[in-house]
């Protein structure tokens, strides 16, 4: 007897350029009393399907019957309200599953939330085409995950300056040099993805997050593959780079002693949050 089946799931965050498509016509179905693992690298698009499994995603299409049963509503989010200043560090900490990363999805444009808003540099999301959107995204919000996602025939410096061309706009060199020597990647400029360490693509990866220059840069779990003393350097960077550029940042992360490094700290559980370090 079946306890599970998922049908045809299909799940895409985004739009245009920045589309990504996190699952794709998965079909599954688990016996009553199986123990089951799925496994895949980072990114593979488990914890995806794992989310909308449980109820704490939706798809964007196919269906989750659970022991016969529709899903039932789990809420991702609830009643959430958040202020953050401008140049401001921003970590967000919480276990799996508690919406953190639903919360970084929806402010970055990658999702729609069920209710509410999301302003970013005064503009409206919830206003805006998806065209617009995509647009907005890519002109204003700067990521950062944990797979790094650089383009493997580029060097480091093509990698760095794309989202720049993408837009059309012209490089500002002296700029984008002060983010390089910043992150400290200049002897690393022709070389490609696949002859770097971790910790240096995702120095890479930020790079080019800060070199269109976005109102937001939104990081999701940017240690997430790398050792604890990479991780600490990586995230030491940031907080520079926040300084620095005066640099607005929220970032997500399940290690409480990274989080550490943000200006300020909020703790989400079951999609609410349950303390903020920035209230007094």
């Amino acid at each position: 007897m079946n306890i599970l089946k998922a049908v045809n799931l299909r799940k895409v965050y985004g739009q245009g350029e920045t589309k990504v498509i996190a699952l794709d016509d998965v079909n599954l179905e688990v016996e009553k009393g199986e123990f089951t693992a799925i496994v895949g690298t980072s990114g593979s698009g488990k914890s995806t399907m794992l989310h909308i499994i449980g109820g704490l995603d939706n798809p964007t299409s196919g269906q989750v019957i659970v022991d016969g049963q529709g899903e039932t509503e789990v809420r991702a989010l609830d009643g959430i309200n958040l202020e953050v200043e401008k140049g401001e560090f921003v970590a967000i900490v919480g276990t799996s599953g508690s919406g953190k990363s639903t919360l970084l999805h929806i402010i970055g444009g990658l999702d729609n939330p069920t209710s509410g808003q999301v302003i970013v540099d005064g503009q409206n999301l919830s206003h805006m085409t998806d065209e617009e959107l995509t647009i907005f995204r890519r002109r204003n919000i700067g990521f950062v995950f944990q797979q790094y996602n650089l383009v493997p025939m580029l060097n480091v410096w093509e990698n760095i300056v794309l989202p720049v061309k993408l837009d059309g706009k012209k490089i500002e060199k002296g700029y984008v040099n002060e983010i390089i020597d910043t992150l400290g990647i200049r002897t690393k400029l022709e070389n490609l993805p696949s002859a770097l360490s971790g910790g240096q693509q995702q120095r890479v990866a930020i790079a080019r997050a800060l070199a269109a220059k976005p109102a937001i840069l939104l990081a999701d779990e940017p240690t997430g593959n790398l050792d604890s003393k990479t991780s600490q350097d990586v995230l030491g960077l940031l907080k520079v780079t926040s300084k620095r550029f005066h640099q607005t940042i929220v970032m997500i992360t399940h290690n409480e002693e990274i989080a550490q490094m943000a200006d300020r700290i909020l703790q989400i559980e079951d999609g609410k949050i349950v303390s903020d370090s920035g209230l007094v």
